[in-house]
């Protein structure tokens, strides 16, 4: 009886009625008297701090993006985001994922075609701030890995706590501006292609990192999706070689374990 319950009090606080489109009372009536017209303002109170509470959770995942569209709009449009994506874990760390496809929208339909990379670059710096932790590489075991006969298969995997992204804007440019000013008139021109990492660094701290687009290219190369075997140096030597970049293998792999990037096998 009670998962029933839990269920329509679900349910409810995505609609925000006791009352389906014909009028029928979806709450469980044997629960709470919801079918009268005092309970039912209540409720309706009680939904609405519901919904400026996820939406002060998006508040804080998204600062710059409130910031840059202004409080009373970040507000609007992120009511019309909860009610299309209600939580459905306990945990709201991970919640608001779906936001940067949400406000690109919004931002095309005003010619503000860079709101969704903005978002995004937030949500990457959320993830990988929340990531779970792992043993990493550091730069004093890498003379040592480089010693084995065989570290052309030293396995080369990503942690969690890394996140790489292209955008066609100068995301560098527009976050620094707004983590500065917080909002005001964009000075300069951003349309420059650019392509970042995020990280944790030393401190715990989520960073980004402008690099290059040789640098990000072998990101792409060593990320992998679930079930797939991890890259190895030597595949890692190969890439490099067959992109005509051989001479910056190396300090790639310096960058690498400096960044603590590569996870203990």
């Amino acid at each position: 009886m009670v998962e029933v319950y839990q269920k329509d009090f679900y349910a409810l606080m995505k609609q925000g009625s006791c009352l389906d489109k014909k009028g029928t009372i979806t709450f469980s009536k044997n629960f709470l008297p919801y079918d009268t017209e005092e309970s039912q303002e209540r409720l309706e109170i009680y939904h609405n701090n519901v919904l400026g509470s996820l939406s002060n959770v998006l508040g804080v995942t998204y600062p710059l993006c409130k910031a840059l569209i202004g409080k009373d709009f970040f507000r609007k449009i992120s009511h019309t985001y909860v009610k299309d994506y209600f939580p459905t874990q306990p945990s709201l760390l991970f919640w608001g994922e779906e936001f940067p496809d949400f406000i690109n929208n919004f931002g095309r339909t005003h010619n503000y075609a860079y709101w969704g990379d903005l978002a995004l670059a937030e949500w990457y710096l959320n993830s990988v701030f929340y990531a779970k932790d792992q043993e990493f590489y550091e730069l004093k075991d890498l003379e040592a890995l480089l010693e084995k006969e065989d570290y052309g298969r030293i396995s080369l995997s990503l942690i969690d706590a890394c996140m790489i992204q292209k955008s066609p804007f100068n995301l560098p440019s527009l976050l620094s501006f707004l983590k500065e000013k917080g909002a005001g008139d964009l000075v300069g021109d951003i349309d420059q292609e650019t392509h970042l990492i995020y990280y944790r660094d030393q401190d715990l701290k989520a960073q980004y990192l402008a690099v290059d687009s040789v640098y990000f290219e072998a990101l792409v190369f060593l990320r992998v999706d679930s079930g797939q075997e991890a890259k190895t140096l030597e595949g890692l030597t190969s890439f490099f070689v067959d992109q005509g970049q051989s001479e910056v293998l190396g300090s790639f792999i310096q960058f690498l374990f400096q960044l603590r990037l590569l996870r203990k096998e």
